[in-house]
């Protein structure tokens, strides 16, 4: 079938503009992954030596899923994003999986995230646990507020659609759906867009007061804070989640591309991943403390567990945490026994 020039034109023009928005994104997704490959490669032998050593508890599991979700967000999307040339497209229902999947994976990681500064700053802050508690339940009500609205409209839009001649040429497996997208969908939009832009503002407020506040307890400058209190983690963090929110609020778009909206999705869980494994090897001994509590098992030397688990004499003349240093009896409240010393007890005995 002869295709007239208007036509030819028009396709050739398509076909350019597809190729010069896919050579854009696959630069900038192999400069991301390039990046990933080298902090993945050199920090591999710390996470073995800090994170597969301890149980299974909450704290390995966050870290685990956020050191290793956007790979796995790299890896659920790509067929849908990229050309891959199959012999043959990929049923519909296929594509919709990829696209659920890798939606669920950055938006469970960002949450994650989230929660994982709020419990590094309430650490940093010293406050109580109910504190923490209220925290929390700000946090869940904003959350909730974010996915509630637009529920109806990420369904809607997480749906391929079959390939067309035209995409299957181009080498591309999935085909974009067209979803029926009504008013009340685009209201949910825009309210859920507020709601986040409020949530990133409180987060960003929250995290410089919790900051100031250790500078003032601790001393120092504020980048002295910021470097001693991994505050550069902190604020990194915030600092794209309020621009992804911006962004999302005011529906901005950087050229082709979401720019902060793709630093959240693959930048924010390696931040939250490595801020929390530096908050359990801090040198604060009371943030060390609500960390490892709240995350992970409570520190314990190498030779208490050994001999917790031998049951051996050796325990007997340690003290509970681990340190090898013998016990001492007491002579009442705060008084040591010293060598020969007589108990209170005794003398009371001798005299009747």
């Amino acid at each position: 079938m002869s295709l007239a020039p208007e036509e030819l034109a028009e396709i050739v023009s398509h076909v350019h503009a597809y190729s010069v928005d896919e050579y854009i994104s696959f630069g900038l997704y192999t400069a991301c992954e390039l990046w990933k490959c080298h902090y993945y490669t050199t920090t591999l032998a710390e996470e073995v030596s800090a994170i597969w050593s301890s149980r299974w508890r909450t704290g390995k599991v966050i870290f685990l899923l956020l050191r290793y979700a956007p790979l796995a967000w790299i890896a659920l999307s790509s067929p849908v994003i990229f050309k891959t040339y199959p012999v043959q497209p990929l049923a519909v229902d296929v594509c919709t999986g990829f696209l659920i999947s890798s939606d669920a994976t950055s938006r469970t990681a960002l949450i994650v995230s989230e929660i994982v500064v709020l419990v590094c700053l309430h650490a940093l802050l010293g406050t109580r646990y109910r504190h923490l508690a209220l925290i929390m339940i700000v946090y869940v009500g904003l959350t909730v507020g974010i996915y509630v609205p637009q529920f109806s409209y990420i369904v809607a839009t997480n749906k391929a659609g079959p390939v067309d001649q035209f995409h299957q040429e181009l080498g591309y497996a999935c085909g974009g759906g067209t979803p029926d997208i009504t008013d009340p969908m685009m209201h949910g939009v825009v309210v859920a867009g507020y709601v986040g832009l409020a949530k990133g503002i409180c987060m960003f407020l929250f995290a410089l007061a919790v900051l100031i506040s250790r500078r003032m307890h601790h001393g120092g400058s504020l980048m002295k804070s910021i470097r001693r209190d991994s505050g550069v983690y902190i604020v990194s963090l915030a600092l794209i989640r309020l621009g992804s929110a911006i962004t999302n609020a005011f529906h901005l778009r950087l050229g082709f591309e979401n720019v902060p909206g793709t630093l959240q999705r693959i930048a924010i869980p390696m931040i939250a991943s490595r801020l929390l494994l530096n908050m359990r090897k801090t040198e604060d001994p009371g943030v060390r403390s609500v960390v490892s509590t709240i995350l992970f098992d409570t520190p314990r030397s190498e030779n208490s567990e050994s001999q917790l688990e031998e049951g051996g004499e050796d325990w007997k003349g340690q003290d509970a945490t681990g340190t090898g240093m013998p016990m001492t009896e007491y002579a009442g409240i705060g008084r040591r026994k010293a060598d020969g010393d007589v108990n209170l007890e005794d003398k009371d005995e001798e005299r009747v």
